[in-house]
């Protein structure tokens, strides 16, 4: 019961703010087809459905154990496993699609960068990382954007919000990418969120 309610809570509050990210972390997806895909720190599973759509190809990960068991039971179809992200018991190489969708802003950087080296051991070489995260305001309306990203991570307060405001201090996703020498292929930024949808891959 308590996987039920904390999983509809959070389909009830951020799910209808995200629903068109995810739809657009799908288009690119299907478009560059990644497939076999990994999605890391996969919460209430609902993107690992819309990704399965029309591949269904796509595993969830989650440490959150309420969270992984309310996606099971919302999409038996879908796989879904339980584990930490900085230790993933699939083969090197295994996927060639990994998405890592507000998995960064709320983790150490320690934390990150052990994410990192887990996803550049299972990415196969010709594979791409499709980030979702957030991003320091780069317009008038990406300010706006911000502040409205402000109030609902300081609503989560605790570590996730310091965080949060490290991640935004160190450059945001712009700046982690960089850091991690990817290539960036496609970028799509939603201003009113402060947050980029970002195609990449490792440097050769």
């Amino acid at each position: 019961m308590r996987f039920f309610i904390s999983g509809r809570i959070y389909d009830w509050l951020i799910e209808p703010i995200v629903k068109r990210i995810k739809q657009r972390v799908a288009f690119y997806f299907h478009k560059y087809d990644l497939f076999p895909a990994l999605d890391i720190c996969c919460g209430t599973g609902t993107q690992c459905h819309i990704l399965g759509t029309k591949n269904p190809n796509i595993y969830g990960l989650d440490i959150d154990q309420t969270m992984v068991g309310y996606a099971a039971m919302k999409y038996p179809q879908r796989s879904f496993i339980c584990a930490d992200a900085t230790e993933i018991s699939f083969k090197d190489q295994s996927f060639k699609g990994v998405l890592i969708s507000f998995s960064l802003h709320d983790k150490t950087s320690e934390t990150r960068d052990e994410i990192m080296n887990e996803v550049q051991r299972l990415l196969s070489p010709e594979g791409n990382i499709v980030f979702v995260d957030f991003e320091n305001p780069w317009n008038i309306r990406s300010k706006l954007g911000a502040i409205f990203s402000f109030l609902i991570e300081r609503t989560a307060g605790g570590d996730h919000f310091r965080n949060n405001r490290q991640f935004l201090k160190q450059g945001g996703l712009r700046d982690f990418i960089k850091r991690h020498q990817l290539i960036e292929i496609e970028r799509h930024n939603i201003e009113l969120g402060t947050v980029a949808i970002v195609v990449t891959k490792f440097r050769d």
